[in-house]
């Protein structure tokens, strides 16, 4: 470890990072660029070497872990070594110095807020403490805020959808905002920032590359019709400023959501069963005499991911 630390500072002393570094997804075990394709592969005896992004850090911030410390679909500055028949022995992964230095891809599975306090990490900082819900699963977790980064100030409260990338020790250190405060937002292309967004032009938005496992789409919009007799197996959705609507296949994975603030409790949100769910639907539409307006949301394969049911 020590001749491993004293190289990374003496051949990138004036260069954040090295040449041979290159953003991907990991995907357990390989590592797959944004289109999809295999870079490259790991094993269980793979070693994976922490580069903090400030080469004159504390020798602590090195350090030697495995595989076990990556995050399934997560995406990672790395640098693969020693490669035998495609697996690397040895990975060096490149801790970031900030939002700009890692992206958030298209495919990132969006998070639903619950609630935003503050409270003291395991380093003494004061930093917000985020309860969600990871879109297609039906129980909340919870996950410190870096530092460096304020849900608040950026406008995104209870109730509002983000995606975000994590610091290497779990914590959210970007975020990038996909539904708040009642807007849709998309990606701002001008800024060279996958964290920079602007209000969304369309309420229909597609980004895809050239596998099923890359494809991102989010609509927002309102329920054309429902068949109340039948099992729920597609949505009529009818984007927000549009007059005709596009069919969604709804399975036995895609989830529901609703956020429950009858300003009489704490608000939370609800998970719902697809039949709950229609029936959500059907009475919201008949008491405001409106169709429902929804946030539906694919991630990769053929049907909804997230349903978000908004009053």
């Amino acid at each position: 470890p020590g001749s491993f630390i004293a190289d990374a500072n003496t051949e990138t002393e004036k260069t954040p990072f090295t040449k041979g570094t290159t953003m991907l997804k990991y995907t357990s075990p390989a590592f797959k660029d944004n289109k999809g394709n295999s870079q490259f592969q790991t094993s269980g005896s793979t070693i994976i070497f922490y580069v903090p992004y400030d080469r004159t850090a504390d020798l602590d911030d090195y350090k030697k872990v495995g595989t076990s410390s990556l995050n399934k679909d997560s995406s990672y500055l790395v640098e693969p070594y020693d490669i035998s028949s495609n697996t690397a022995k040895v990975v060096l992964r490149y801790l970031p110095n900030g939002a700009s230095d890692a992206k958030i891809y298209a495919n990132a599975v969006p998070m639903f807020i619950e609630s935003i306090s503050t409270k003291t990490n395991s380093d003494g900082d004061s930093v917000e403490y985020i309860t969600y819900y990871q879109a297609g699963s039906t129980s909340s977790s919870t996950i410190y805020a870096s530092k460096r980064l304020s849900l608040s100030s950026l406008g995104v409260k209870p109730g509002d959808v983000v995606k975000w990338a994590k610091e290497s020790d779990g914590s959210v250190y970007g975020i990038q905002k996909v539904f708040v405060d009642g807007q849709l937002y998309e990606v701002d292309t001008d800024i060279n920032d996958s964290y920079a967004t602007k209000p969304a032009t369309s309420n229909h938005i597609v980004m895809a590359y050239n596998t099923d496992d890359d494809y991102y789409e989010v609509v927002y919009g309102t329920v054309d019709s429902i068949d109340t007799d039948e099992k729920l197996e597609s949505l009529s959705i009818v984007a927000e400023g549009e007059t005709s609507w596009e069919s969604y296949g709804v399975s036995s994975s895609t989830k529901f959501y609703m956020w429950n603030d009858d300003g009489k409790t704490d608000p939370v949100f609800e998970t719902l069963e697809a039949e709950d769910a229609k029936f959500k639907i059907t009475t919201i539409a008949t008491s405001t005499d409106n169709a429902t307006k929804i946030l539906a949301i694919k991630v990769g394969g053929e049907s909804l991911k997230a349903v978000y049911i908004l009053e």
